[in-house]
């Protein structure tokens, strides 16, 4: 794989806050180790309560290209069983779940940044 300049050095100046005895925790669902994934990454940059983001939208980022109302709803149940397991091991983080989209609520990023002190595990 080959990486390009810009794309590498985004990765080296934001890397992605995860703690890998989360995947171990998650290691039982895919979904819930790409949304643990995800939710922590948006949680390291999100700084004020966001518009809901549609169940549409997120089964797109999450490798789903075939739409119709019963795959977004099979999708929303599916994505919200992976949201709870990844609630116990990222408790921190502060979702509203509504019927038209996820809203993220800032919260403070599961890992923390060098030099700051950990926040304390439940796992």
């Amino acid at each position: 794989m080959r990486l390009s300049q810009n794309f590498f050095q985004e990765c080296i100046d934001r890397p992605i806050p995860i703690d890998l005895r989360a995947y171990k925790s998650l290691r039982g669902s895919p979904l819930a180790m790409d949304v643990y994934t995800w939710l922590t990454y948006r949680m390291s940059y999100t700084e004020r309560r966001t518009r809901p983001i549609p169940w549409a939208s997120l089964m797109l980022q999450f490798g789903s290209n075939f739409r119709n109302d019963q795959a977004v709803r099979d999708f929303k149940k599916a994505f919200l069983k992976a949201l709870k397991a990844v609630a116990v091991v990222y408790p921190q983080a502060q979702v509203d779940v509504k019927d038209n989209g996820l809203v993220l609520i800032p919260s403070p990023t599961h890992i923390q940044p060098v030099g700051q002190p950990r926040q304390k595990e439940l796992f």
